[in-house]
C-alpha cells in the first residue's frame, strides 16, 4: 500500500503493558478524531487526545466530547484505546493531494485548485 495512509478508524488497540500503552498513546495523539478510553476502573472517556505528558507518571490529555475543559488521564489507567471517532483526514495524504493536483492539471482544471492564481 505504497503512498497510502491506513486509518486506525474502528481499531482498538490493547493496553497491557507499558510499551503497549506508550505505543497506543502516540498514535492517538496523532489521530484526528475521537477515541474512547477504557480505564481500569471500568470507565471510559470519550474525546480528542491532543498530548502525552513526560515524566515518570505519563498521562494522556484530552478534550472529552462535548467539554471545552481539558481532562487528564494517568496512561497506567488506560486499558484499552479505541479509535472511536471518525478520522476526518483519513485518504486525505499529502500524496492524494499530489495525485489531486495532477489529475486536474491533465484534465486543463489548474485554475479550481488555485483560484487566486491567473
Amino acid at each position: 500500500m505504497s503512498g497510502q495512509t491506513v486509518s486506525l478508524q474502528g481499531s482498538t488497540l490493547p493496553c497491557s503493558t507499558d510499551q503497549e500503552r506508550c505505543a497506543a498513546a502516540a498514535q492517538a495523539v496523532d489521530y484526528r478524531g475521537d477515541v474512547t478510553l477504557k480505564l481500569t476502573s471500568g470507565e471510559q472517556a470519550t474525546g480528542y487526545v491532543f498530548n502525552v505528558t513526560d515524566g515518570p507518571a505519563p498521562a494522556l490529555e484530552m478534550f472529552p466530547t462535548g467539554s471545552s475543559e481539558a481532562r487528564t488521564t494517568p496512561l497506567a489507567n488506560v486499558t484499552e484505546i479505541v479509535f472511536s471517532g471518525v478520522d476526518p483526514a483519513a485518504g486525505k495524504s499529502w500524496q492524494a493531494w499530489l495525485d489531486k493536483v495532477a489529475a486536474a492539471e491533465a484534465d486543463g482544471k489548474i485554475a479550481e485548485l488555485y483560484p487566486d492564481e491567473g
